[in-house]
This record gives C-alpha cells, sequence and structure tokens, in this order.
C-alpha cells in the first residue's frame, strides 16, 4: 500500500495560525488523512491535528520547496498553510 499524506510548510505567526486552520478543514473532510507539517513555531500548532510535526530551525524565504524533499509519505499532496 502506498503511504499518501498531506504536508504543510509554515514559517511565520500568521501562517502557523493559518496551518491549523488547514489542517483542521483537511481533518474535517478526511478524518484519516495523514497531515504533516515543517514550521518555526511549533508551539503555535494544535498537535492533534498533525501526524508529524518537524521543526525548522533556519527559515528562510524558500523553505517550502526544501521541506518538499524530505516528504515521509510516498505520494504528497502539499498546501499552502493559507488555502
Amino acid at each position: 500500500m502506498t503511504n499518501n499524506g498531506f504536508l504543510l510548510v509554515a514559517t511565520s505567526e500568521t501562517h502557523v495560525r493559518a496551518a491549523n486552520m488547514a489542517a483542521k478543514s483537511i481533518q474535517d473532510h478526511m478524518p484519516d488523512a495523514q497531515i504533516d507539517i515543517f514550521c518555526d513555531l511549533p508551539k503555535l500548532l494544535d498537535p492533534k491535528l498533525f501526524s508529524q510535526i518537524n521543526v525548522m530551525d533556519n527559515p528562510h524565504r524558500r523553505s517550502k520547496v526544501d521541506c518538499l524533499s524530505l516528504s515521509r509519505f510516498d505520494r504528497t499532496i502539499y498546501i499552502d498553510s493559507d488555502v
């Protein structure tokens, strides 16, 4: 079976908070979905919404490009946190 999941990347308080809302929306429609995130402010996340939380120490303008290749899923759907 293929390992499928969603990936979000969020930096800054605004985007990390938006990632909570995006993950909640995914979970509302697909309760069994795996949702991972890379972020710089994990304390702002609702841990019940995410399967895996990865902390970015030095986020930069193109962090999402770097994080896409780090997905643990065989098939990844990337979602912008401000979806």
